[in-house]
């Protein structure tokens, strides 16, 4: 969509099914060797692939709540900080502690506070709205609009997310 508006698109993606889909997808717009280009493999926690400041906004959506632990979800905040510029902005949604995606509440992590166990698809950590946005302004980020937490009935349950806009202030 953004592609299509007038965008300059980057995108990454952990799963290379996907990433074959959204160049085939940015292809119709672009070469294909630039849609090649432009969408790469690659782990949120590195985004090596890219300059410091490099975007002036960056979408994450259903990405952070992959995270293990709160050093996995840090290191991938931290790397969105680097390739923002001063003001970018940061537009996001996660899972928050409350998802029931299989109608079961998550099961807390034993080891490790703010993380849970999903029904089949590993641990995340997860935090509510406030808590998420005190998080986000110790990693340099402030909220543009109150970030808000919504839910969405699934086949047996229900997603509840935080979908949050932050704008990136450097010190």
């Amino acid at each position: 969509m953004l592609a299509e508006a007038g965008f300059d698109v980057y995108a990454l993606d952990s799963s290379s099914a996907m990433v074959e889909h959204t160049r085939s997808r940015l292809a119709g717009l672009v070469p294909r060797s630039e849609a090649e280009r432009r969408v790469l493999r690659g782990d949120m926690r590195d985004l090596s692939v890219f300059d410091d400041e490099s975007f002036q906004l960056v979408v994450a959506l259903g990405i952070l709540h992959q995270a293990e632990s709160r050093a996995v979800w840090e290191a991938a905040v931290l790397e969105v900080a680097r390739v923002l510029v001063d003001g970018g902005r940061l537009l996001g949604a996660a899972w928050c502690p409350r998802t029931r995606p299989e109608g079961l509440p998550l099961e807390p992590a034993p080891d490790e506070e703010s993380v849970y166990l999903g029904p089949h698809s590993g641990r995340h950590y997860l935090l509510g709205p406030s808590e998420h946005d005190d998080e986000m302004r110790l990693l340099g980020f402030m909220s543009e609009v109150p970030t808000e937490e919504v839910r969405v009935s699934t086949e047996r349950g229900e997603r509840v997310t935080i979908n949050s806009l932050y704008r990136r202030v450097r010190s």
